[in-house]
Parts: C-alpha cells; structure tokens; sequence
C-alpha cells in the first residue's frame, strides 16, 4: 500500500512539473486561457488549436496583403 501511494505522488509531481514548465513556457496572451486547466493534456491540446488558428490567420492575412514580404 505505501509503494501504491509513493508511486501515485511521483506521478502526480511529474504531472504537476509538466504542467508547470507548460504554463511557463507558453506567451503570455495564450497563457491567460490554459491558467485555469490542471491536466497536461488539455493544456497541450488548447495550445495545439490556439497556435493553429493563428498560423491560419497569418496565412490569410499574408493572402490579403496585409503583411508586405520584402
């Protein structure tokens, strides 16, 4: 049983690491939408849909002229 619960805590304080390096790692404009998430994968998966949204829009900005290329 305390081997169970050991192993729990190192998983849990690894989960908890990866959010934090995430969080820290991330603009903060986009990090104000993943604050409130506790779990990795949400966090991941918000980032994912985020930054494609914005390379999307880039690219049709970029399209529409809005960004002039040297």
């Amino acid at each position: 049983m305390l081997t169970a619960l050991s192993a729990k805590n190192k998983v849990k304080r690894r989960w908890i690491m990866v959010i934090s390096w995430l969080v820290h790692s991330i603009t903060p404009s986009i990090r104000q939408s993943i604050l409130w998430m506790d779990n990795a994968r949400d966090i991941w998966n918000t980032v994912k849909i985020l930054t494609r949204r914005s390379a999307e829009n880039f690219r049709v900005a970029v399209r529409n002229g809005f960004y002039k290329t040297r």
